[in-house]
């Protein structure tokens, strides 16, 4: 049986946020690759949407930055059920959660300049 705890923590220690706008999105990033996490709703049901950026989605982030991603963040909104295939959280929530946490807590913020 494999551990699936144990197979985050790698991943956990490498997670980091590069970007947020409080309440609405955090930027994480692992390694090459960026998520997303995205507060949307749909029906009156507020939820989280933690989306990877592909690599149209990464090449624009590194040319607009923040600008780019509010862009993206508000089709993301709109339009949650044309994210939903692309909704990564059940394999990475362990990850995200230690990523926000350590950036709610201080020392583990990356700057946007590493990305």
């Amino acid at each position: 049986m494999i551990d699936c705890a144990a197979a985050m923590k790698p991943a956990a220690a490498n997670m980091g946020t590069a970007e947020h706008e409080p309440g609405a999105w955090h930027l994480l990033s692992l390694g090459e690759d960026f998520y997303l996490y995205v507060r949307t709703g749909l029906h009156g049901y507020a939820f989280w949407l933690l989306v990877k950026l592909d690599a149209r989605e990464a090449a624009g982030y590194r040319a607009g930055g923040a600008v780019f991603l509010q862009d993206l963040v508000r089709r993301i909104v709109r339009n949650p059920y044309s994210y939903f295939a692309r909704n990564a959280w059940i394999d990475m929530q362990k990850a995200v959660f230690d990523a926000l946490t350590a950036w709610h807590n201080g020392p583990g913020r990356l700057q946007a300049a590493n990305v």
